[in-house]
């Protein structure tokens, strides 16, 4: 027994002097970074008063795949106070693996916010489509480059582990702001994560894509050599930032499933969304990966051109860089219901169950429909029944006092069920549209409140 005892205390001193030595090197490394910091902001700002509040180590100093050997941190985050003013210094003292070598990599958010401003005034407005826009996500910085510009829009993410949203603005030693902002980023190659909504005109709704393309092709001249991503989205006037679609952000925001047809045609004219990679990322990913398809610049755009195939009802690609122009882009079918066939108004009520006994439920015709893409590949992108094709009711055929339309679905096997992705089709410019599952029948139904 007494041996078991001796042992047990020999692995607790041990256990302890590990946790003293782990404690030790956090320490030292908060301090080494807290130094490097301080010399960083008194040299970029002559910030000699500056204070370090707090230092915030990475919690993953292996990266994405953990280790069982304990290290401590060389990446993290000193928060610096300088005339009652707070930013962040971000440090990383370790591995850089775009360099494949040891660096001192810092940078800082300080004028984060006088850039952001900066460019929103005399470049988004500027070359704005509309006078009236919403900025959804918006956050500018370093890119990959030298060894003072390695980057640091990719690196918040691979240290904290996060997307870090409002969190990714940070510009090194030699990216100092002087309120010319032409200026600065003429100097400089910088990243753009660019989220922002245009509300459309509804007669220059077919000029819509091209001025959009404008827009977007000023973005990627001005950031098309950094790690960038740009989401441009023409608003139709009824839809722009009102309840609904403010409701729906708000929600994807808070990491909840988005509406998917919120960027699609239910809301606006048209999108044109596209991602940029410098040529260092892309030999970098490269060697990480052989197979990586990675471009220096893709572009996807979908105008939400409708094509009729009914009295009233009209069907328009949901596919990046696919349109339809007419019948031959599609396939589609339309037969007669038969009073034999599943779908009746019975089964639809008992598949709704939303305070059914307030509503009476039927058909708005008598029609069963099919459709789907006339491909089953665009440039190399294989369809999947996930692909929906959006579907546009003109409020003309429906009836006065119906409350909501909706589609009802057949899967394989003859099962039926609401369209799962949104249930109910959404009114927009006087017309209710939503995504229709493709490769399925399914029928137009409606309820309306009993009399």
């Amino acid at each position: 027994m007494g041996k078991f005892f001796v042992a047990l205390l020999s692995i607790s001193l041990l256990l302890t002097g590990c946790s003293n030595v782990e404690y030790g090197g956090i320490k030292a490394q908060k301090k080494k970074i807290s130094e490097l910091a301080l010399s960083y902001v008194q040299e970029k700002y002559n910030m000699e008063s500056a204070k370090v509040e707090d230092v915030s180590l990475s919690s993953s100093p292996n990266g994405p795949i953990p280790s069982l050997k304990r290290e401590v941190s060389r990446s993290g985050i000193a928060r610096i106070t300088y005339n009652d003013v707070s930013f962040n210094v971000l440090v990383s003292t370790g591995w850089n693996k775009f360099t494949d070598k040891f660096d001192n990599i810092i940078a800082d958010n300080f004028q984060a916010e006088d850039i952001k401003a900066g460019i929103q005034e005399k470049i988004i407005e500027q070359y704005g489509v509309a006078d009236n826009y919403h900025i959804r996500q918006f956050e500018v910085s370093s890119i990959i480059g030298d060894s003072d510009t390695i980057g640091y829009n990719w690196l918040y993410r691979y240290i904290f582990g996060t997307d870090g949203r409002g969190e990714k603005s940070y510009f090194t030693l030699h990216q100092k702001y002087d309120g010319d902002i032409h200026q600065f980023l003429q100097e400089n190659d910088y990243s753009v994560q660019l989220e922002i909504f245009f509300k459309g005109e509804e007669q220059n709704k077919q000029h819509c894509s091209s001025e959009t393309k404008a827009f977007f092709n000023k973005m990627t001249d001005l950031f098309g050599r950094g790690n960038s991503e740009i989401f441009v989205y023409v608003s139709k006037e009824d839809m722009f930032m009102n309840e609904k679609m403010q409701e729906v952000l708000e929600r994807a925001d808070n990491g909840q499933n988005i509406d998917p047809v919120i960027y699609g045609p239910v809301y606006n004219y048209c999108t044109i969304t596209g991602g940029t990679n410098n040529v260092e990322y892309i030999e970098y990913a490269k060697k990480a990966n052989p197979y990586s398809k990675l471009k220096e610049l893709e572009v996807k755009e979908n105008s939400f051109n409708y094509v009729e195939i009914d009295h009233g009802i009209s069907v328009a690609s949901m596919l990046d860089n696919v349109e339809f122009t007419n019948k031959n882009d599609f396939t589609y079918s339309i037969a007669s219901l038969s009073e034999s066939d599943r779908f009746h108004a019975a089964d639809i009520k008992a598949l709704d169950k939303d305070l059914d006994d307030i509503y009476e439920y039927g058909l708005l015709n008598d029609q069963i429909y099919r459709v789907s893409y006339a491909q089953k590949e665009f440039d190399g992108r294989e369809v999947y029944w996930s692909d929906p094709i959006a579907l546009k009711i003109s409020k003309s055929i429906v009836e006065q006092g119906i409350d909501e339309v909706f589609l009802v679905q057949q899967l394989e096997g003859g099962k039926l069920t609401l369209n799962v992705e949104d249930k109910y089709l959404i009114d927009s410019e006087g017309s209710l549209i939503g995504p229709a599952r493709i490769d399925s029948d399914f029928v137009i139904a409606y309820k309306k409140r009993k009399q």
